[in-house]
């Protein structure tokens, strides 16, 4: 069975394609990933808490593909990256999501506040 993100896409991981998919400022969170048979295999989770399509321009030529999702609290990116990470236990995420220094929260889905 596959796993479900939410997330839309997936999408070339180009810059026209990031502009043409994230119209505006905001925080989100993505997967970077591959094809394979057709299907897409994630290998990174990650979020961007003020501006998700400068995180993504940064991520040109990792993968082949983007998936990703906006959100206007980045404290609500957090723990979608959080769900993801234990979803998805991508090879390239070596450590769990980590929390900004100022703030305090922590994982839904393991109590992780590092």
């Amino acid at each position: 069975m596959t796993a479900v993100s939410g997330l839309k896409g997936s999408f070339p991981l180009t810059a026209e394609e990031i502009d043409k998919q994230i119209k505006f400022v905001a925080p989100g969170v993505f997967t970077l990933g591959n094809l394979k048979d057709d299907k897409y295999q994630t290998l990174y989770v990650g979020r961007a808490d003020k501006n998700l399509k400068e995180i993504l321009k940064k991520c040109l030529r990792q993968t082949e593909r983007f998936k990703f999702m906006l959100f206007d609290d980045p404290e609500d990116a957090f723990k979608k990256e959080c769900e993801l990470y234990h979803l998805f236990k991508p090879a390239a995420n070596r450590v769990h999501p980590p929390v900004p220094p100022t703030r305090d929260w922590r994982c839904p889905e393991c109590g992780f506040k590092g």
